[in-house]
């Protein structure tokens, strides 16, 4: 204890002595005020390399029970100071150790307290980091990483403010460019390659410089075929800061095969484990969407399917201190296995590569070699097994995960999937068994939920999440063994815990409470609901069921409980290092409110199993308590939200039985009007009776092609609006074309599958339903004919597709008959972001005419003048431009 001390009083001597002989250092230089801020300048070399030395050996002192001591706060204002102005006279003898101070300054400083100083050392740090001179480009990049590594989101934009100014991105992909084809060495390149990725990852709006240069793209190709793993990591950084940017990352991917084998090959276990990160880290950014994960996956499915099992795996293949350090490797791994909920071939390959015997090491540490011939036992047996093993165990941070990755897994199998012709039997039962037992002891908790850890209530919604992903899986094996496990686990208290669940969902004071574990136990709850509900022994409680789930729908304010599943499942939170843009959309099936789509799908499976000609029918009910009207305005109102993809499908599932199929929306509502609107009308359906309807030619080409005749639909060349008057019946003669249809199709039923065409959904009488499934199915129209079929919603079904922006051809057919075009000294549309160009473009009259009621004004005037207002498009999108046009 006395040595301890004697030691610390030492250390405060030398501090103390330090810092004087710092201040005397920093006499020798002039002190003057810059605005607020006090600024240190000499011109003498020596001088300055005397008082960095001095600051370099005080912040050496300054260790980790030290560095609270008040001199280091009192002295950060002129420490500062005097670096920006040995900095700022960019000279090549000290500029390398006043970068390295400022490491050194960082390193030792309290975050708080170095804020407000970022701004006053980046300005000459940036200058310094793209200087042609290596010695001082090398030191100054370093430290302007760090420097950024370590700012605040309130500094962010005065900083990108002096990064900008300087044209940092731009000189630092010109002098990577022009090093590129000298000797330098890595070491170089790793620092630039480091320091664009941490602009790039915090900035997006400089990405667009790097996937648009051609010449920097190719470079960074030749780079891959690089071994070393510094410049490796650096390389895999880069790559995934662009690949945050959609377009970047399809930039990425049209290198294809050479930067995508690269990738790969870092993920392999004979690299360094910081370097398989950051390709785990690569491959989520360029797999974050369905048409990523499908790029990626057509060029290596298996070596890529392979790495991710193989790291997962890793942490059973080392014991003690050597698995938790692989679990950072095992968690990014776990991640990229996300792309399950993706479908696709890789899927497939998870299964051959061992997945299931993966994820039950995981669970279950002491099941594989304990129990080889588990699957003879009895299910009791099983269960009991399970119950045994699914203990806490060094990978308890990876438990969610395992169930996301097997619900994926589960709920799009092949339909004729069965493990009995496999290896994978054993492990899939007892997979089965332990999210059974983990589903009965969360619903068992009931209200206890919200007493729990709070990160205990979080990871037990991934756990009854898996349950009903099996339950509703598309294999009917996987289905089964589900159901029937899951009736034996909760059996004998299954209807205790059912009536609590009902119990809980009518109480008055459900929900009232808005903090997040009460909003997990609400998602809980009505998981489990309608896990019981799909159940054969608990569905005599479906009309309970039902009416307990439209009370609690009915009487929720969506705004107060708008919740979507990444803010409560915190191993989805963070997946990105950094920020993601231009992507469409990011959101899971489940949408925005995660509570209301548990809510529909709870709703849905009652509909689905009590029938409209049932004695229990929910539909009879709803009748007789005079709510359904109001339930088919709320559902009308919920399939037009966008934001909740999942919930519009069950909305849209329940609407059926109200004799209402489709999605309806408000572009929906402007293009139906155009149904019963002739002018610009360019083909006549004639029915074998006669009757004929006229229908726009574009619409039938982007909504039900298979009406239109094989052939081109004109015989003359394309259209040009400069022959067009405002005769409109002269316009219908000349371009009108007749389609005769067969004698079976009905009247009745083609206006009501153009109802649907124009507008996406319509309803239909119950004696019309069958004739026009067949009318739809022969159109191909296969969305309309399993509403009209009633066929439950399957995981992840995309909601089918009603905007035009496929007719925004570049002349690409013969529909098209106005062409916009911006004047000539005026740019194009752009990205907001990434700054991407849009041609000029060919749009269609009758899309302008339903699309707002000023382009009517401007189409009967024939939109011969430049306007200078806002023109917005409905293609699906709204196409803004503020610049002037003519057409």
């Amino acid at each position: 204890m006395k040595a301890s001390k004697r030691r610390a009083e030492t250390r405060s001597v030398q501090l103390n002595t330090l810092h004087h002989r710092l201040r005397d250092a920093l006499h020798l230089c002039t002190r003057c005020r810059d605005g607020g801020r006090t600024r240190w300048e000499c011109r003498d070399i020596e001088t300055q390399r005397y008082v960095l030395r001095s600051i370099v050996a005080f912040l050496d002192c300054v260790s980790e029970e030290t560095s609270g001591n008040p001199l280091l706060k009192d002295s950060a204002e002129d420490i500062v100071g005097a670096l920006v102005g040995i900095l700022h006279q960019k000279s090549e003898a000290t500029t390398s150790i006043a970068a390295d101070a400022v490491c050194k300054l960082a390193s030792v400083l309290a975050t708080s307290i170095l804020q407000p100083h970022l701004p006053d050392l980046v300005h000459p740090l940036s200058s310094l980091s793209i200087s042609p001179q290596l010695q001082v480009a090398v030191p100054s990049s370093r430290a302007l990483s760090v420097m950024l590594s370590n700012l605040s989101k309130k500094k962010e934009n005065e900083v990108w403010e002096v990064l900008d100014k300087e044209d940092i991105t731009t000189h630092l992909i010109k002098n990577i460019l022009n090093f590129s084809a000298s000797t330098s060495s890595n070491v170089y390149f790793q620092e630039m390659l480091a320091l664009l990725a941490i602009i790039l990852l915090r900035w997006p709006q400089s990405r667009y410089q790097v996937w648009s240069n051609v010449s920097f793209m190719n470079m960074l190709e030749d780079f891959c075929v690089n071994p070393d793993p510094s410049l490796g990591v650096a390389l895999l950084k880069l790559y995934t800061a662009t690949a945050l940017c959609s377009y970047g990352a399809k930039k990425i991917l049209e290198h294809g095969e050479t930067i995508v084998g690269t990738m790969v090959r870092f993920m392999g276990s004979s690299n360094p484990l910081s370097v398989r990160i950051e390709g785990f880290k690569l491959a989520q950014c360029l797999m974050l969407t369905e048409e990523g994960c499908s790029r990626v996956v057509s060029m290596c499915c298996e070596p890529i399917v392979e790495a991710i099992v193989c790291a997962i795996n890793e942490g059973k293949l080392k014991e003690g201190k050597g698995a938790n350090d692989q679990i950072p490797l095992m968690i990014e791994a776990c991640r990229l296995a996300m792309i399950t909920r993706w479908p696709g071939k890789h899927r497939l390959y998870f299964w051959k590569k061992g997945i299931d015997k993966v994820l039950v090491d995981i669970l279950l540490p002491n099941f594989v070699g304990k129990y080889p011939s588990y699957h003879t036992y009895t299910l009791e047996e099983q269960i009991a097994i399970a119950r045994e093993n699914l203990i806490d165990n060094p990978f308890l941070v990876l438990r969610p995960y395992v169930w996301d990755i097997l619900g994926w897994l589960s709920i799009r199998y092949a339909e004729d999937f069965d493990p009995k012709f496999s290896e994978n039997e054993a492990h899939f039962d007892v997979l089965t068994a332990a999210a059974c037992v983990a589903f009965e002891d969360i619903i068992g908790r009931g209200n206890q939920l919200c007493h729990d850890d709070v990160i205990s209530t979080f990871r037990s919604e991934s756990a009854v999440r898996v349950v009903l992903m099996m339950i509703f899986s598309s294999c009917k094996y996987i289905s089964s063994k589900a159901r029937s496990m899951l009736c034996e686990v909760l059996n004998p208290n299954g209807e205790r815990y059912l009536k609590q669940l009902l119990y809980t969902l009518k109480s008055p004071s459900f929900g009232v409470n808005l903090g997040m574990p009460n909003m997990v136990h609400i998602v809980i709850s009505l998981i489990g609901l309608t896990c019981f509900l799909a159940l054969p022994h608990y569905q005599g409680f479906i009309v309970e069921g039902s009416k307990a789930l439209l009370s609690y729908m009915m009487g929720r304010s969506s705004e107060s409980f708008y919740i979507p599943r990444s803010n409560y499942a915190l191993h989805l939170k963070s997946n990105l290092p950094g920020r993601a843009c231009c992507f469409l959309s990011l959101e899971e099936w489940e949408g925005k409110d995660v509570i209301l789509f548990h809510n529909l799908w709870g709703l849905s499976v009652s509909i689905h199993h009590s029938g409209s000609k049932s004695k229990c029918s929910i539909i009879a009910v709803l009748q007789t308590e005079n709510v359904k009207t109001e339930l088919v305005n709320k559902l009308l109102e919920i399939c037009k939200d966008t934001s909740n993809c999942g919930a519009r499908w069950f909305a849209s599932y329940i609407l059926t039985y109200f004799s209402y199929f489709g999605f309806p929306s408000e572009g929906g509502v402007k293009i139906g009007k155009a149904l019963s609107h002739e002018d610009y009308a360019d083909i006549e359906l004639i029915l074998g009776n006669g009757t004929s309807f006229c229908v726009h030619g574009v619409l039938l080409m982007v909504r039900c092609p298979l009406l239109l005749p094989p052939e081109q639909p004109f015989d003359g060349g394309t259209f040009d609006n400069s022959s067009v008057t405002n005769d409109s019946d002269n316009w219908r003669g000349k371009f009108r074309k007749e389609i005769r249809l067969s004698s079976h199709v009905n009247r009745l039923e083609l206006e009501k599958l153009l109802e649907y065409v124009y507008s996406g959904y319509v309803q239909v009488e119950e004696d019309t339903v069958k004739r026009l499934k067949i009318l739809a199915r022969h159109s191909g129209l296969h969305h309309l004919s399993e509403l009209l079929s009633r066929r439950f919603p399957e995981w992840a079904i995309e909601i089918p597709s009603f905007d035009l922006k496929p007719a925004l051809g570049q002349g690409k057919h013969m529909f098209w008959d106005i062409i916009l075009e911006s004047k000539a000294t005026e740019l194009s549309w752009t990205c907001s972001i990434c700054s991407m160009s849009v041609p000029h473009m060919h749009v269609h009259r009758i899309i302008l005419w339903a699309s707002c009621d000023y382009l009517q004004a401007l189409l009967q005037s024939g939109m011969q003048e430049s306007q200078s207002q806002i023109l917005k498009v409905v293609y699906g999108v709204t196409w803004v431009r503020r610049r002037s046009y003519t057409s």
